[in-house]
């Protein structure tokens, strides 16, 4: 079996460029400020991504436990490094944040899950009560289950190397070029952490796909077909949330 990343790198090379430079995502490719309207596209786009993978995560692993899998906990621990609680609320308070207007919120430094509402001055109650639900398209069609996983996890763990480029980025310029509201910057501030356990990520799903299955190089086909489709999806939220 080849290694999976090298084939997942280059199996996904054009889509991975198609969506680095589609809309928002292109505003990175320059280094005129960011405008309000693009981060707030980024945002919601990201929102969307991140949800369906980590249902596609808890359907797995709810498949798993039904079959009474022996390699369950391999994907557990793949799972963890994602830190998607702590991803997900940092994307609902920089959201909120940008929809607050009458608040006055500084830019971010990493921090556990459990402080957002401290660190950006929002209530529990405003992230209860806003509707995030609209944000998350139906996922695509995938090959199978573990596939459809591994490469959502692929997606999300590469998405926070360039995470850490962008963070820097967004600290030095720290306000909007079209707004004086400051630039909430949780969400790429713990994408990038998230960056530190990318050769972690690398080394362990090697070693699980031979326990994930009797034919890695089949398993890696569709991993790889599958991270595709995920890019596609990503492309398609771009497109509904501009």
């Amino acid at each position: 079996m080849d290694n999976l990343f090298t084939q997942l790198k280059s199996g996904t090379f054009q889509q991975h460029r198609k969506l680095e430079h589609s809309a928002p995502f292109a505003v990175f490719h320059n280094e005129a400020p960011i405008p309000l309207t693009s981060y707030k596209t980024i945002l919601t786009t990201m929102y969307g991504f991140h949800r369906q993978v980590s249902n596609v995560a808890h359907l797995c692993i709810n498949e798993m436990e039904i079959n009474n899998s022996a390699d369950i906990e391999d994907m557990k621990a793949l799972i963890a490094l994602l830190n998607i609680e702590g991803v997900v609320s940092a994307l609902k308070a920089d959201m909120t944040a940008l929809e607050d207007s009458a608040s006055n919120f500084h830019v971010a430094k990493p921090c556990e899950a459990k402080c957002y509402s401290a660190k950006y001055g929002i209530t529990n109650s405003a992230l209860a009560t806003a509707d995030f639900t609209k944000l998350v398209a139906p996922p695509p069609t995938f090959s199978g289950m573990t596939s459809s996983c591994i490469a959502g996890l692929y997606v999300w763990m590469g998405s926070s190397m360039g995470a850490n480029l962008i963070s820097r980025r967004l600290h030095k310029q720290k306000s909007f070029c079209d707004t004086s509201l400051t630039l909430p910057t949780y969400y790429y501030d713990t994408m990038a952490l998230i960056a530190k356990d990318w050769v972690t990520f690398k080394q362990q799903t090697i070693i699980a796909i031979d326990a994930f299955t009797k034919d890695a190089n089949a398993l890696c086909d569709a991993t790889v077909k599958d991270a595709n489709l995920w890019f596609s999806y990503l492309i398609g939220l771009n497109s509904n949330a501009t």
